[in-house]
């Protein structure tokens, strides 16, 4: 069994905790919508309201990820996609996901940009399902390969996705074929 990190704020790094015991949620994934950016942004809310010690050095992107759900059409976006994980019509988990050709494998790569479930919500699979929902639609696109960037300490990161097959490539790096 793979080891349990979470946070810990006064050693200000991740740190190897007992596995809490599995939750169970009716979850649903679907692609986001227009009509999902007040769902979105209340997500995004959450996030830094609940993890603060987390995301506050990062509080520059989260504002310029705020001014990018506001102006972009999720219905016609062909290059960008974002996937979110419901429970009771409240967004608890988000992925966001692109792709690119890469011309020394002759084909398109996936790419997953971003993860994130709510702290009350891990543990429950959210982050394997919204991994799974991905690779359904980079394989209906035609791509086999997808590569993502965590950061090296997220211990907890790079454990949940060795645990679903991602090989680390490079400090930081890891790609999955499928």
């Amino acid at each position: 069994m793979r080891p349990y990190y979470e946070w810990n704020l006064k050693k200000d790094k991740f740190v190897k905790h007992p596995k809490p015991p599995r939750k169970h949620f009716k979850v649903s994934y679907r692609l986001a919508k227009n009509y999902d950016k007040k769902l979105l942004f209340a997500f995004e809310k959450e996030c830094v309201k609940t993890e603060p010690e987390i995301l506050k050095p990062e509080y520059e992107y989260i504002k310029k990820k705020l001014r990018t759900i506001r102006t972009m059409n999720f219905n016609r976006a062909k290059e960008f996609k974002v996937i979110i994980a419901l429970v009771a019509d409240k967004v608890v988990g988000e992925l966001s996901m692109s792709w690119y050709f890469n011309p020394e494998i002759n084909s398109k790569v996936g790419i997953i940009i971003g993860l994130w479930v709510l702290k009350p919500y891990r543990m429950a699979g959210i982050g394997s399902g919204l991994i799974n929902f991905a690779k359904k639609e980079f394989r209906k696109m035609g791509i086999k390969r997808i590569e993502l960037v965590v950061g090296l300490f997220n211990r907890a990161a790079l454990a949940f996705y060795q645990k679903l097959g991602f090989e680390i490539k490079r400090i930081g790096r890891a790609s999955l074929n499928f």
